[in-house]
């Protein structure tokens, strides 16, 4: 699609070549709805589920904001923690950490929380990520280690 858009430089052309996507992700998911894939127990909660917290949202952006970015912080914390426990203590192979996101997401959402005082704890999540300041800090200590001459 990238290059379709850059192809197009002229007038409305990259505007057909968007719509026309668009309009085919449409239609996929129009014929996904008419075949056996009807809208069943499990859309309709997670609809709910969406509008609710939209409502909550437009009630208590600060709250809200802050609960979201703090669940999805905390849930990448907890995943480069397991990534940790696999490649360092079971020496077992495990995909990459998310470097920073976890704890930079979670310091945000704890700052945006409405409790007075909560900011000055932000920092907390940024040391308690793996893939955060400790890892960095790790990588760093690994290097110096490696450019040290060895004796002998």
């Amino acid at each position: 699609m990238a290059q379709e858009l850059l192809v197009c430089k002229t007038g409305m052309a990259w505007w057909n070549v968007l719509r026309g996507r668009i309009f085919t992700i449409g239609q996929r998911i129009a014929n996904d709805m008419r075949e056996d894939n009807a809208f069943g127990i499990k859309d309709w909660v997670r609809l709910i589920a969406a509008v609710a917290w939209f409502v909550v949202f437009l009630k208590w952006p600060r709250l809200t904001g802050g609960v979201t970015l703090l669940a999805v912080g905390g849930a990448m914390i907890a995943f480069n923690a397991v990534i940790f426990w696999r490649t360092v203590v079971r020496k077992d192979s495990a995909p990459s950490v998310a470097p920073i996101f976890g704890g930079v997401l979670a310091a945000v959402g704890l700052a945006l929380l409405p409790v007075e005082g909560i900011w000055k704890w932000a920092w907390i999540p940024l040391l308690l990520d793996w893939g955060g300041l400790s890892m960095l800090v790790a990588a760093w200590v690994n290097n110096r280690e490696q450019k040290k001459p060895r004796p002998g």
